[in-house]
């Protein structure tokens, strides 16, 4: 595989293989959902709608729903926090640069003032704090965060 990769007969993009030509392409439907979709994530930033409530809300098939937000993870337009939790990945690059500069100057933040610096309520903070924590943006010492 490897010698193939180099010779770039084949392109290895995590644990997918493909040839390099090869573009998934949505069908007009797929791609009209894509668009609401991301819609309402970029709209709503940290704090948007779960996943489970999307087929009510937008009016779509929960398969679609389904594969329309792996694309959209698997496109970095989205990002997967934890169970059907899904935020605007933009919007989660604007936080964490947020959360960084912050943690840069004071060295340590509660979950009280990572709520009130992110504007966020518990509902949507301890998930991604746990995120934060989870790819080692941050670190949790005592009832603190640091950078990692």
């Amino acid at each position: 595989m490897s010698y193939l990769s180099r010779e770039k007969r084949v392109v290895v993009e995590e644990k997918w293989v493909r040839l390099p030509k090869h573009k998934v392409r949505l069908t007009d439907e797929e791609e009209k959902a894509s668009r609401k979709i991301l819609a309402l994530y970029e709209k709503t930033g940290l704090a948007p709608p779960y996943s489970r409530n999307l087929s009510g809300e937008l009016g779509l098939s929960e398969a679609l729903i389904s594969e329309i937000l792996r694309h959209l993870v698997e496109q970095k337009r989205l990002t997967h926090i934890q169970g059907d939790l899904f935020v605007d990945a933009e919007a989660l690059n604007r936080g964490r640069e947020k959360v960084r500069s912050f943690l840069e100057k004071e060295g340590e933040i509660s979950v009280a003032g990572m709520r009130d610096l992110l504007g966020l309520s518990r509902k949507y903070l301890i998930p991604l704090l746990e995120y934060f924590d989870g790819i080692g943006f941050t670190a949790r010492k005592g009832d603190m965060r640091v950078l990692r």
